[in-house]
C-alpha cells in the first residue's frame, strides 16, 4: 500500500498532466474551431498615412462625396461602402469591356454588384458631372 504523501505526490501530478494536455488540446483546437488568434497586424505604411490600417479603408467616403464612377480608379472606388478591391477591379473591368455607364443604375451590371451594394453605393456615384 502507499504512503498519504505518495499517493497525494501521484494525485497532484495527476491533475497538473491532465491541464497540461487539456490546455495544449486548447490551444491546438483554437485554429480549427472558428477562434482567431491574432499575434501580429502589420500595417502598410502608406495607409498609415492616411490614417488607416492595411485591411481597413483609409478615407471612406463621407456625406456629401461623390465618386464618378466613369472615371474612377479602383482605389477611388473602393471609398465605396461595400465595394473592396475586387469589386472594383469588376467595375473598371466592366466599364472598359462595355464603355461609360449610363446611369448609375447601370452599376448593378457588373457582377457581384445587386441591390444590396448599389443601395448602399448609390447616394454617393454619378456617371457624370452632376
Amino acid at each position: 500500500m502507499l504512503s498519504k504523501k505518495t499517493t497525494m505526490i501521484i494525485s497532484i501530478s495527476l491533475v497538473l498532466l491532465f491541464l497540461l494536455i487539456l490546455g495544449i488540446s486548447l490551444a491546438l483546437n483554437a485554429g480549427r474551431t472558428g477562434m482567431r488568434m491574432v499575434t501580429e497586424r502589420k500595417a502598410d505604411p502608406e495607409a498609415l498615412m492616411l490614417g488607416g490600417l492595411e485591411d481597413e479603408k483609409p478615407y471612406p467616403v463621407m456625406p456629401g462625396d461623390v465618386i464618378n464612377i466613369n472615371t474612377a480608379d479602383s482605389a477611388q472606388l473602393q471609398r465605396l461602402p461595400g465595394i473592396g478591391p475586387s469589386l472594383a477591379g469588376a467595375v473598371v473591368a466592366w466599364r472598359e469591356a462595355n464603355g461609360p455607364f449610363g446611369v448609375p443604375a447601370d452599376l448593378k451590371k457588373v457582377p457581384g454588384i445587386g441591390d444590396e451594394i448599389f443601395a448602399a453605393v448609390s447616394e454617393y456615384i454619378v456617371t457624370g458631372d452632376e
